[in-house]
């Protein structure tokens, strides 16, 4: 929810992660055991103490089995799923069980910070907008041309003229029954 406070309205405008250290979290123990929890930075290549394990990379996505970590431990190397935990103890069956619990990196996000001084300016300015539309769609266009003219007898000529690009027919009845009401004066 944005904060608003003295007209000023505070709300996240990103979140992503930072780029560079991304940590991994394992649980490792003895087989069928307790597991105790580490976190180990991505490529960092020490020793984790219990059975010497390494990490040595960590794949978003493994082969369409989701997150994933490879993991090094003396001449062996194993994958370790995150959507499956009992995987490395039901299949491996090493002295060591490991766990791969997730990753974690920084995030960073972006606050901004707005104002609108005027909004009811720019809500009048939608309804003429949206008034011009409607003038302009739909409504219909008409135009009346009107030309008085003096003759030499002392008597008035008036000649009317219209014209409509929308619904023609419709305007030139329209137009008929206005000239037969000026026909008769």
């Amino acid at each position: 929810e944005p904060l608003e406070f003295e007209g000023y309205t505070f709300y996240q405008a990103s979140y992503q992660p930072l780029d560079g250290k991304k940590f991994v979290n394992l649980r490792i123990g003895p087989h069928g055991g307790k597991l105790e929890s580490y976190q180990v930075e991505q490529g960092d290549l020490k020793n984790i103490s219990p059975g010497n394990i390494q990490v040595t990379e960590l794949y978003e996505d493994y082969a369409g089995l989701g997150p994933a970590v490879q993991v090094k431990q003396a001449d062996a190397q194993f994958v370790v799923f995150r959507k499956y935990p009992d995987f490395d103890a039901q299949v491996r069956r090493g002295e060591w069980d490991v766990v791969f619990s997730g990753f974690d990196e920084p995030y960073a996000t972006g606050v901004s910070v707005g104002k609108v001084p005027g909004l009811w300016a720019v809500f009048a300015g939608f309804i003429i907008m949206f008034m011009g539309l409607y003038m302009a769609f739909g409504m219909s266009q008409r135009r009346y041309y009107a030309r008085i003219t003096r003759l030499a007898n002392s008597q008035f000529e008036l000649c009317l003229a219209g014209v409509s690009h929308r619904y023609p027919q419709a305007f030139e009845k329209e137009f008929l029954n206005l000239v037969n009401q000026y026909r008769s004066l």
